[in-house]
């Protein structure tokens, strides 16, 4: 068999090895198929050449050659489990868990950072902020003493994307700012079985919205979903427009969001990357129910909903809940509405999840409008007074909107002129977005009535 057609025979090769004496050649083999699977965008099969790879290394002897052979195989299986079972699936810590020990057998070798990224995705996807935190410190210590660029882009985005989970949106911007500029096109490393630079650009997009840069968002949202389909990486083009479908539903942009959730579901099932179909799944619900097709949106929405849930991904629970919330509210179902509002900012409280509070207690104060006047204004101003410390100027607009239409049903038109004016006047960009139109319109009418 010449080198020329060798890559016709990899499975064949594997399979012949691995049921053999020849231990080592059937480790080699097996691990040549499942990195051309992994192009392929074929995981379930990599995952079953990678597996039995490592199984056949266990009956090698124990030294520092089998850890050697081990780590690469882990680094491989890792993301072809997130890419088949989703984020939160039990394989991928354990996978990570294992690639940690041998890292420290052999030293600490430089592998060891995409380790570190691994261990640090299984924490933010259960919503431990707080070990997710004290990971990405972990990597931006060990990146430093390195001084390796491409280690300290993964450590200034884990970093960001914490950040954000925390609610700590300006800080969030910084570290992914940095992470986009210390990219290097010439080094295509994946981590994760993603882009980095995909990864930086698009979670760049959702703290720019919410500090009140609607346009510069979809910019980068966009930017991000360009490149990485000019990179033809399934993977990252996938996760590239789940970011971009909720900056639009973020902007308010049913049509926008459902179109680009179609190709994502399309994309999704040509390439086997289930992780992230019941995100799909819940954000065409919310389209829908923004576009008149509220039963059948909250029946996608809760379809979305226990999908993430039983991947065990927490960290977008709340956000997904207050998609449910408001969808019950405009279809009238009122207590539906306030439960899963309440089941939001109950996880948001105990995983220090900050990241939608704000915009939780202006659903909870829309939800109680017309029942209870008073509570609703105190939910009202205590969302404000969150978006206020986290300077989310998106979530401030509108909690003051609700609150001031609020104020002018109690005839208390000049207040709700005055607090609504001010933070309209804040904003430089996004005019053509709904809340600020919206925002204008009500600002319109409050200058024209008596």
């Amino acid at each position: 068999m010449s080198p020329d057609n060798l890559g016709d025979h990899l499975t064949e090769l594997a399979h012949h090895y691995s049921h053999s004496d020849h231990a080592h050649k059937a480790i080699e083999y097996l691990g040549l198929a499942a990195r051309q699977a992994i192009r392929r965008s074929a995981n379930a099969e990599a995952i079953g050449s990678l597996t039995t790879a490592i199984d056949l290394l266990q009956t090698l002897p124990d030294g520092s050659e089998r850890v050697q052979r081990e780590l690469p195989l882990l680094l491989s299986l890792g993301p072809a489990f997130i890419a088949v079972k989703g984020w939160g699936a039990p394989e991928v810590e354990r996978t990570f868990i294992r690639a940690r020990e041998l890292c420290e057998r052999l030293g600490n070798p430089p592998a060891s950072i995409l380790v570190a990224n691994g261990l640090w995705m299984a924490s933010i996807i259960r919503a431990d902020l707080s070990s997710a935190y004290d990971r990405a410190q972990e990597m931006l210590h060990q990146s430093e003493r390195t001084g390796d660029r491409f280690q300290l882009q993964l450590a200034q985005s884990v970093l960001g994307q914490t950040s954000f989970y925390m609610g700590k949106f300006s800080i969030a911007i910084e570290h992914l700012e940095t992470a986009i500029s210390l990219h290097n096109p010439e080094r295509s490393v994946l981590a994760m079985g993603l882009n980095p630079h995909v990864v930086d650009i698009s979670s760049a997009a959702w703290p720019l919205w919410y500090l009140g840069y609607a346009d510069e968002a979809l910019k980068r949202g966009n930017q991000a979903l360009a490149l990485a389909q000019n990179l033809a990486h399934p993977h990252s083009v996938v996760f590239a427009g789940v970011y971009l479908a909720i900056l639009h539903l973020l902007r308010r942009e049913p049509s926008a969001a459902q179109e680009t959730v179609q190709h994502l579901i399309e994309h999704s099932n040509e390439n086997g990357l289930a992780d992230m179909l019941s995100f799909a799944t819940a954000m065409n619900g919310v389209a829908m129910v923004e576009m008149g097709r509220g039963e059948e949106g909250i029946s996608a929405i809760e379809e979305g909903l226990a999908g993430i849930r039983a991947t065990g991904l927490e960290m977008v629970r709340p956000f997904h809940l207050c998609w449910l919330a408001d969808a019950c509210m405009k279809m009238g179902r009122i207590e539906e509405g306030l439960a899963a509002v309440t089941e939001a900012l109950a996880a948001a409280g105990e995983h220090e999840n900050r990241f939608n509070e704000a915009e939780s207690h202006r659903i909870r104060g829309e939800l109680l409008f017309n029942s209870d006047a008073a509570e609703a204004r105190r939910c009202f101003v205590k969302g404000i007074e969150i978006a206020r410390a986290q300077s989310a100027k998106s979530f401030e607009l509108r909690g003051t909107l609700s609150h001031a239409r609020l104020l002018a049903s109690q005839g208390r038109r000049e207040e709700a002129q005055a607090n609504l004016a001010e933070i309209y006047n804040w904003f430089t960009e996004g005019f053509d977005t709904a809340d600020l139109k919206d925002a204008k319109a009500l600002l319109d009418e409050l200058s024209n009535s008596p």
